[in-house]
């Protein structure tokens, strides 16, 4: 068996690196790696991003490890320590299962999570999805053991798991009300409130190692003396209590709880970008996102808890987490741009599949493996059988889940190979054009930039599953906007077929020739016309402030579009 599971390792840790290997930095990732380098370098936790974490010290080790005179750090180094919390995660998995159903579905049930595309893939970037996802694992499991045996001794390592989870995430802080679930329902079902005595050993245990994972900075800070931003917390201005945190981790669950309030803008689903989050986002994009065996089995394994009847208090330590974790997410998050939020709750769906005939999870297993290699190794963009079509991923969900910035090299090839194409122009173009997901979508810049392309020319084939080729003619986009012929005319413009665009908001006219268009939009939005001219022509425009005008999709007014 330890051979085995060795050998699943090894094959995670390849699956994982060599996929690694072919991306560009994501966007989110040099903040995370600036951060662990200014706790590395200089012992600096204070609070510049509402979501950078202690824990990026590993990749920030291996950055500067990779570092020579005159060269900076290796990508690939700096990455590479993550897969460690996917291993401790299918550890914690074979560990936590073997105790409860034998060491066979227990190696299964870490094959359903060390192969889950999902995982490997964030197991492969400077972000904290997956140390969260091991600190979540790990403080349940250390708190299902302490439930097992109130004792004060498991109530210290308990609280320590719980500490460091906290370290890892601001997802954790929701381990309070999901441990506080699992005990008070233990208690109740039991008849027994005796872990309730050992809770202050916990909580002191928990702190210790926070303040001591943060370095004690601001610890004892009073709450009167920080800076609050969210509604949530602004009530703390006036109460001058020392405060037994470090400040910059309290500050981080208050910037975060504040950018949740206000909402990210660009949540996208099922073609619609809106600014707040939606119930069914997650309903909608896990069963497209996640690998089927893995939500069949797991669905079969928690029928066979109803079924059999299992003892309550025997498995509320797998069903209050996932289940907890999905709920809130769905209906009370607002920043609903990734799947990756919800990564923690994938092994405890593995564990409940354990319970199914093993025949069945070598199936699971297999299938897991096969669809991940077809993926290879573009993980980050994984989608399962249920989207037979991969150009046509994008209608389902973009950001995180399939366009992060990670194939920045593919769309240089692909610009080499077509030196007179665009790569994500800011408006539809004729000829070659790419364009990322996020950009067809709209996450990236506004919806209206390409509805021409989603509404009449949609990809038909895809790069590294994020990137989308297209090749329009001129002639094509009468099919979105209006068309003059121009038989004689002067002007510096050059004859030919020629595609004249202006994006602004508010009113826009577009003068061509003899020819006047013109459209008022409260949000941003184009004023198009596609130009046959036999001789030279003139163009002129009034548009409101910080428009700009585009020809054949190159700017020759205003200000290149802004990504947000």
């Amino acid at each position: 068996m330890n051979a085995r599971l060795a050998a699943l390792a090894l094959l995670t840790v390849v699956l994982t690196w060599s996929a690694q290997w072919h991306w560009t930095q994501t966007v989110d990732e040099p903040q995370h790696l600036w951060a662990g380098q200014r706790i590395l370098q200089q012992a600096d936790f204070a609070r510049f991003d509402n979501s950078k974490m202690p824990v990026s010290v590993l990749n920030a080790a291996g950055w500067l490890w990779s570092q020579a005179p005159g060269v900076q750090g290796s990508w690939f180094w700096a990455r590479a320590p993550q897969v460690v919390w996917l291993l401790g995660t299918l550890g914690l998995v074979f560990v936590w299962t073997r105790r409860k159903y034998g060491a066979t579905p227990a190696l299964a049930a870490a094959a359903l999570v060390g192969l889950d595309p999902n995982l490997t893939a964030h197991a492969g970037l400077v972000t904290t999805d997956l140390p969260c996802t091991f600190g979540v694992l790990l403080a349940c499991l250390m708190w299902s053991r302490f439930l097992e045996q109130p004792t004060a001794l498991r109530a210290s390592t308990a609280g320590a798991a719980v500490g460091f989870a906290q370290l890892t995430k601001f997802t954790a802080v929701f381990l309070g009300p999901i441990l506080a679930i699992m005990t008070l329902g233990w208690c109740l079902i039991r008849r027994s409130p005796s872990p309730l005595k050992h809770l202050p050993t916990s909580i002191f245990s928990g702190l210790l190692v926070l303040n001591i994972g943060y370095g004690f900075s601001g610890t004892l800070t009073p709450a009167s003396s920080i800076q609050w931003k969210s509604k949530t917390f602004e009530v703390m201005r006036t109460v001058n209590v020392p405060l037994p945190v470090p400040k910059p981790w309290i500050e981080g669950v208050d910037w975060v709880k504040h950018d949740d309030d206000a909402g990210q803008g660009r949540v996208y689903s099922h073609g619609e970008r809106t600014h707040f989050g939606r119930p069914d986002h997650y309903l909608k994009t896990l069963p497209r996102k996640l690998p089927l065996p893995l939500m069949v089995l797991s669905v079969l394994g928690l029928a066979q808890i109803i079924r059999r009847r299992e003892e309550p208090g025997s498995t509320l330590d797998e069903l209050v987490p996932p289940i907890f974790l999905l709920l809130w997410f769905s209906l009370a998050f607002n920043s609903q741009v990734g799947s990756r939020y919800v990564l923690p709750a994938i092994p405890f769906l593995a564990i409940w599949a354990a319970r199914l005939p093993i025949r069945w999870l070598t199936m699971g297993v297999g299938w897991t493996l096969v669809s991940a290699l077809s993926w290879w190794p573009w993980g980050l963009s994984y989608f399962n059988e249920t989207v037979l079509d991969r150009s046509q991923a994008w209608r389902i969900v973009a950001d995180a889940d399939l366009d992060w910035g990670q194939t920045d090299d593919v769309a240089k090839a692909w610009l080499e190979e077509h030196p007179n194409g665009l790569v994500n122009p800011d408006v539809p173009a004729p000829g070659p054009v790419l364009l990322s997901a996020n950009r067809l979508t709209g996450v990236l810049g506004t919806p209206a930039r390409m509805a021409c392309y989603r509404d009449h020319f949609p990809p038909t084939t895809h790069l590294a599953g994020a990137l989308y080729p297209l090749d329009v003619d001129t002639s094509d986009f009468k099919s979105c906007f209006p068309t003059v012929h121009i038989r004689d005319g002067s002007g510096p413009y050059s004859p030919g077929e020629h595609l004249l665009i202006a994006r602004f908001t508010g009113t826009g006219v577009l003068e061509v020739g003899s020819e006047q268009f013109s459209t008022s939009v409260s949000q941003e939005g184009l004023l198009g016309v596609v130009i046959t001219a036999d001789t030279p022509f003139s163009a002129q425009w009034t548009l409101p402030p910080r428009s700009s005008v585009y020809l054949n999709g190159q700017l020759i007014e205003g200000r290149p579009g802004n990504k947000d």
